[in-house]
C-alpha cells in the first residue's frame, strides 16, 4: 500500500465519524457523506439494489435529485456494473476506458448534462442477503491516485458491514412518545427537514407510505401538521434546540 502514518491517521478519524453518521441518519447517508470527506471529490454515493427495491444517498442532495430524472437503466449500464469479475474490487472509470470511450457511453452523456462529474472511484458487492451493495465518490476530472483506491479499500469493509447489518437510523430519544420504531425513524428524519420523497428514499419506502406514518404520528403527538411534529421531536431530542447538522427546512407543508 502507498499510504504513510498521516493517512492512517486520517483514516481512522474517518471510520470513526461514519460510525457515529451511521447511527445518527443511516448507513447509506453515512457512507455517502464519508467517502468525499476521506478521499475528496464532488460527490459520494452509497447504495443497495434488490430485486424488491433499490435504495440510495447521495452526499448533494442536488445531484440526487437531478440524477432521478435519469432511467434507471442506464444505471446498470455503468463499464464497472458490467464486469462481475470485479465484484468486490475497487475500480476507476479510467481503468476500464479511455476518455474517449467513456465520453461515447450514453450514461456518461446524459450524468454529465446532469452533474458535470468525470470520473468516479467505486465497487459493487454482494451483501449477505444476495442484494447489491454500491459505493463511489465522483470528480469532475481523472486526479484519483493509488493512494485513494488503497484508502477505499481500507474502507471497504467497514462499508460492507454496515450494509449488512443495515443499521437503520436508530433514532435516539425519541422513545417515550407512543410511537413504532417506524414512525421515530419517520419523525426524527422529518424534524431535520426531509421531504416525504427524501424519507422515502433513504427508508427504502414509498412517499405515500412516508405521508401514512405521518398521518399517525400527528393523531399520537396530538398535531396538526409536520411543524407540530417536528416541535414535539425536537423537544424530545434537543430540548428544544435546533436540530445537529445536515439539516435544511422543508419543502413540504405537510
Amino acid at each position: 500500500m502507498r499510504l504513510d502514518h498521516q493517512d492512517f491517521a486520517v483514516f481512522n478519524e474517518a471510520v470513526a465519524k461514519m460510525y457515529v453518521l451511521a447511527f445518527r441518519h443511516g448507513a447509506l447517508w453515512a457512507i455517502a457523506q464519508t467517502l468525499p470527506d476521506l478521499l475528496g471529490g464532488e460527490v459520494g454515493v452509497a447504495g443497495v439494489i434488490s430485486n424488491a427495491k433499490t435504495s440510495f444517498m447521495m452526499s448533494q442532495t442536488e445531484v440526487e435529485q437531478a440524477l432521478q430524472k435519469v432511467p434507471p437503466e442506464l444505471f446498470s449500464a455503468h463499464p464497472r456494473m458490467r464486469r462481475e469479475d470485479l465484484q468486490g474490487n475497487v475500480v476507476m472509470i479510467s481503468d476500464l476506458l479511455s476518455r474517449h470511450d467513456w465520453h461515447r457511453q450514453e450514461l456518461y452523456q446524459v450524468s454529465r448534462e446532469v452533474h458535470g462529474l468525470e470520473e468516479d472511484l467505486g465497487t459493487d458487492f454482494r451483501l449477505g442477503d444476495g442484494s447489491m451493495g454500491n459505493a463511489c465518490v465522483m470528480r469532475k476530472r481523472r486526479t484519483f491516485q493509488e493512494r485513494d483506491r488503497d484508502l477505499f479499500t481500507l474502507l471497504l469493509p467497514h462499508i460492507r458491514a454496515l450494509l449488512d447489518w443495515g443499521c437503520p437510523r436508530c433514532a435516539p430519544g425519541l422513545g417515550g412518545l407512543g410511537l413504532t420504531r417506524r414512525e421515530q425513524e419517520v419523525l426524527s428524519w422529518i424534524s431535520e427537514g426531509k421531504t416525504n420523497s427524501e424519507v422515502g428514499q433513504i427508508l427504502g419506502i414509498a412517499a405515500g407510505t412516508v405521508k401514512i406514518h405521518l398521518e399517525r404520528i400527528y393523531r399520537k403527538l396530538g398535531v396538526e401538521n409536520r411543524h407540530g411534529a417536528t416541535l414535539k421531536a425536537l423537544e424530545k431530542l434537543h430540548g428544544g434546540l435546533p436540530a445537529p447538522p445536515y439539516s435544511r427546512p422543508s419543502r413540504e407543508a405537510s
